[in-house]
């Protein structure tokens, strides 16, 4: 598979604009030694979408840190 060299461009840029805006998020949890939850995650990719609930959701899980939940086993 031959991807032209503008589309290989765009996605290293892509992936980089990802991982910039990734890498405070996930940084908070490290310095912190808490674990994240699949809440977290979807909470804080619904708040990049710009999506209203997840925002709201964010903003109340920000408020109260310790109300985690752990994600059911497979």
């Amino acid at each position: 598979m031959n991807v032209d060299r503008v589309r290989a461009i765009e996605g290293v840029m892509a992936y980089n604009h990802l991982k910039d805006k990734l890498k405070p998020f996930f940084q908070q949890f490290a310095e912190s030694g808490k674990a994240i939850s699949a809440e977290d995650i979807k909470a804080h990719f619904a708040k990049m979408r710009g999506d209203e609930q997840g925002m709201k959701d964010a903003s109340a899980a920000a408020k109260d840190p310790d109300n985690r939940r752990e994600q059911g086993g497979y």
